[in-house]
């Protein structure tokens, strides 16, 4: 590259207008006006970048949709990880004034961290109104792509339709005692339980299903093995799209929604520093449209969109769905020690 090359380079960057300068600029045009803007933005933009948790194939089949439906925009760039993995990159090089990325896809509660570290841009998305309170940030940092309440699975070997528990109460009955599992690091269900059901109620539930003797192991994946496998007969709380997995293999499980059904989000949020904010934009309102929220539909999770069933429709029709409050997040230190001493006996 030319000297004079490196020049304009530099010049254009400095004279590139931030995710804030445009969001303000086009943030209050008519739905079409803004797309347009948008689009003649990301013409001029290189390759964007999202730091994902989910699967490449999955991220690939994403994008691939995506330059379908904007043939102009440059191939899209993908850094894979774990949540806690991408929350950690990302403040080492917002620290480092390192500002790669232009979106990022993870867990809500690591999305949750991200906005309180600063990394997150406002943006308010052109299909605001489709999302639920509590599945789009109020302020809008970010939005719910998907959602995933915690249901209660069960070996249907193990338990018959007519002893299947209906409610939380009914966890508590004798017949259950060292029969139930749960993962070992459930604080933010706790959390939450903690909250919907009120300070008293709440505690007494959780000190009476501590004295069940629950069985503690790592990871909803392994606690779907195990109850496939009739080690337990159920586990107190899974995440509904696991199960539906293992039905469709034939497994011999089923899950049942136990008010409150607390509600977990996979989130997608624009980091402040994007690079390319115009891209960044188009492909976050792609993907909260009706055909992105599709592909969400397709890889077996569920859509957090309100107008779009999930496949099967039971996994969200019909469920009295409780917002995680990620608020709690804020004191989970308190919450995991207090888990800690009720259950790790």
């Amino acid at each position: 590259m030319s000297v004079f090359s490196v020049g304009l380079a530099y010049a254009f960057a400095a004279h590139a207008e931030s995710l804030e300068e445009v969001v303000n600029r086009i943030g209050q045009l008519p739905r079409d006006q803004r797309l347009q803007e948008q689009i003649a933005g990301a013409k001029k933009e290189g390759k964007p970048l999202i730091y994902t948790s989910t699967a490449i194939q999955e991220a690939q089949e994403r994008n691939t949709a995506f330059r379908n439906q904007y043939p102009f925009t440059n191939e899209v760039e993908v850094y894979r990880g774990t949540s806690e993995r991408l929350l950690t990159k990302l403040i080492m090089e917002y620290r480092s004034k390192k500002f790669l990325a232009d979106l990022v896809i993870m867990n809500g509660a690591d999305v949750y961290m991200a906005k309180k570290e600063g990394l997150l841009g406002k943006y308010s998305p052109l299909d605001r109104d489709f999302y639920l309170t509590g599945f789009i940030d109020p302020e809008g940092y970010w939005t719910a792509l998907n959602i995933i309440p915690y249901v209660m699975e069960y070996n249907n070997r193990l338990v018959s339709p007519n002893d299947i528990p209906k409610s939380l109460e009914e966890l508590l009955d004798e017949r259950w005692r060292g029969k139930l599992a749960l993962d070992d690091q459930e604080h933010f269900w706790f959390a939450n339980i903690l909250k919907i059901l009120g300070e008293k109620r709440g505690w007494d539930y959780m000190k009476k299903l501590s004295r069940q003797n629950v069985n503690l192991h790592r990871g909803h994946n392994l606690l779907n093995q195990l109850i496939t496998a009739g080690e337990f007969p159920i586990n107190i709380t899974q995440y509904s799209h696991i199960t539906q997995r293992s039905i469709r293999a034939g497994a011999p499980v089923d899950w049942y929604g136990l008010d409150p059904i607390v509600t977990g989000i996979q989130s997608i949020a624009i980091l402040k520093n994007a690079p390319h904010p115009y891209t960044a934009m188009l492909y976050l309102d792609f993907m909260l449209s009706e055909p992105g929220q599709y592909l969400v539909r397709k890889r077996g999770f569920i859509p957090a969109r309100k107008d779009v069933d999930p496949d099967p429709p039971r996994l969200k029709k019909g469920l009295k769905l409780v917002p995680a409050d990620l608020t709690l997040l804020d004191n989970i230190q308190y919450f995991s020690k207090e888990f800690q001493r009720l259950f790790h006996r």
